[in-house]
């Protein structure tokens, strides 16, 4: 059985398509709003990946985030319906 993470909505996989770590990058994160930036990260991540998903470990891997991170992160998105988890 192979877990995977990929994107909810086609329409949302255009919207934020990138280069994941550019904008990581590019930011200072002001107090508060690391979470979010890493949240928006992980969404970058995913969409870029292929139509059948990602494995969390790339996702973290990519993201270059601890899985326990990268993990709770996209639990929260999954259960806000940003993401879908596939148990395939």
């Amino acid at each position: 059985m192979v877990r995977t993470i990929k994107m909810k909505r086609k329409a949302s996989n255009e919207a934020i398509k990138g280069d994941p770590r550019k904008s990581k990058s590019h930011f200072t994160f002001q107090e508060g709003t690391q979470s979010v930036h890493r949240a928006i990260l992980l969404l970058r991540t995913v969409a870029t990946s292929n139509e059948q998903g990602t494995r969390l470990s790339q996702i973290a891997k990519k993201a270059d985030l601890s899985i326990p991170t990268a993990h709770r992160i996209l639990t929260a998105l999954v259960s806000e319906g940003f993401l879908e988890y596939n148990l395939s």
